[in-house]
């Protein structure tokens, strides 16, 4: 707690930032209910399909990649991230774009 007390009372947050936090949420449960592999049923189906190909020394700070019957990259960072997957079959050479719900959604910066 004493390290996050600094930063937290640095963070201004007033409706532009709750509107869109609300919104960019709202992408994410609509990629959630309409995208069937977040919809396994069982743990042992997450766990059979569920990987992270770039963890460990070939991951990026602040960026997840993970392959759940589709790529998915989460980007935490400011800046624009290339992920390179050379090791998983029927990856490599597979150009991914941005979901759809995203590129027409709430959030301006993942547009």
């Amino acid at each position: 707690m004493a390290v996050a007390k600094p930063l937290l009372g640095s963070v201004k947050v007033g409706c532009e930032q709750i509107e869109g936090t609300s919104a960019a949420y709202r992408d994410l449960l609509r990629i959630r209910s309409t995208e069937t592999a977040f919809s396994l049923d069982t743990a042992d189906q997450v766990q059979s399909k569920l990987s992270f190909p770039l963890s460990g020394k070939d991951e990026t700070p602040g960026v997840i990649t993970m392959r759940l019957g589709d790529l998915v990259v989460f980007n935490a960072t400011p800046e624009r991230q290339t992920q390179t997957v050379a090791c998983v079959a029927g990856v490599a050479g597979t150009a991914y774009r941005l979901h759809p719900v995203q590129s027409a959604g709430g959030d301006d910066v993942v547009k």
